[in-house]
């Protein structure tokens, strides 16, 4: 008898101390609501990690390329008796990527500057012919390797005289509508010499990004006369 009343009140206590429906509904509603906070908090973490993932890529790339054309104009040479050995700079619409810039660098090659319909900068090596010191060679394409762009190709490419940029100023012109989207000022003084080099790329996974860098031409002096043509 004494051990059929401990196992009823036993039991008894087993079905006083049991979930309610209640409970359960409410406990499954809190698991609910940290999950969705916490997914939400995830989710924010990730965008970030991915916004500065591809930032970082952006810069990396746009430093390489931006460097390697503000190199060459920097080293250009400048003849100021013969405007065809100065920097020429040709943004007519048959360029769809922006500006082409020619020039003489420091080993008098002929070398043109340029973006590719794969957007990737290119730099064009003209053949030289000259039987005075007997040299030949044929026309060579450089450019940098597919994989060095990691996944970015450039959408815009322009070189404009710094110079200019007032021109440009509450003129409601396409110009200065550029020069605003790659936050460029349009005011200080320049020489005849300094360039603006202006630089879209774009990626599918990481999206658009801008970049601007003034370039000095220091083999050409501060005023160079108007040849019409280049500089």
């Amino acid at each position: 008898m004494k051990h059929n009343r401990f196992l009823k009140k036993f039991i008894s206590n087993m079905n006083d101390k049991g979930t309610t429906l209640v409970e359960m509904v409410v406990c499954f509603a809190l698991i609910a609501i940290f999950l969705t906070a916490a997914s939400s908090v995830i989710l924010l973490i990730s965008n970030m990690y991915y916004e500065i993932k591809g930032e970082s890529y952006a810069k990396q790339v746009m430093d390489i390329v931006i460097g390697k054309v503000s190199s060459e104009i920097e080293g250009a040479k400048y003849n100021d008796k013969d405007f065809i050995n100065n920097l020429v700079l040709d943004g007519d619409a048959s360029n769809i990527k922006g500006t082409r810039a020619s020039m003489y660098d420091k080993t008098d090659t002929k070398v043109e500057l340029r973006v590719n319909t794969e957007g990737y900068l290119e730099i064009y090596y003209y053949p030289i012919e000259d039987e005075d010191v007997n040299v030949s060679r044929s026309a060579t394409v450089w450019k940098y390797s597919d994989k060095m762009y990691n996944g970015f190709y450039i959408t815009d490419f322009v070189i404009i005289k710094a110079k200019n940029l007032n021109d440009y100023k509450n003129l409601g012109s396409e110009q200065e509508q550029k020069l605003q989207k790659y936050d460029v000022t349009t005011t200080g003084t320049y020489g005849d010499n300094v360039l603006v080099v202006l630089m879209t790329m774009k990626s599918h996974r990481y999206g658009e990004y801008k970049t601007c860098r003034f370039v000095k031409m220091y083999n050409a002096p501060d005023v160079i006369p108007d040849t019409g043509t280049g500089l």
